[in-house]
């Protein structure tokens, strides 16, 4: 088989596309990070203080840092037309959880996520837009808000 320059270039060419594919599908799969695998999932549902009614577009963040201050956001989202949300591949420790709304009353609160599995939350707002103590824990509704 004889090679004429017209074939030679045509091959290489192919190489060329060839290798240029898989050497940038292969740079992206390195580069690219890899999904936290595990973790513990913050789920639960936001109330409306005054009753049982879920609160759609709360914004339920998890925050991280030391005793004194947490300011670092770790993970946040929002809830559904029902109230519900969930944080998935949280890490175990200690946090800040925070869920705001507008016209209601901001909540934060410390959080121990602990390593297996955490019972889902019920979190109550109550309208207004000064500070309130509320109580985000595994099924109780406990609120010290007017």
């Amino acid at each position: 088989m004889t090679f004429t320059t017209r074939n030679h270039q045509s091959a290489l060419f192919r190489l060329a596309v060839v290798a240029a594919v898989f050497g940038i599908a292969g740079c992206q799969h390195r580069v690219a990070p890899a999904p936290l695998i595990g973790g513990v999932t913050v789920s639960g549902r936001v109330l409306d203080g005054g009753g049982n009614a879920g609160l759609g577009g709360v914004e339920v963040g998890l925050y991280s840092g030391n005793a004194e201050r947490f300011a670092t956001p770790v993970m946040s989202g929002a809830t559904n037309g029902s109230g519900y949300f969930s944080i998935s591949s949280v890490e175990p420790g200690y946090y800040l959880l925070r869920a705001v709304k507008g016209g209601y009353r901001e909540l934060n609160q410390r959080l121990q996520v602990p390593a297996g599995r955490l019972p889902a939350l019920v979190i109550r707002l109550f309208q207004g837009s000064t500070g309130c103590v509320s109580s985000a824990t595994p099924h109780t509704a406990f609120a010290s808000c007017p």
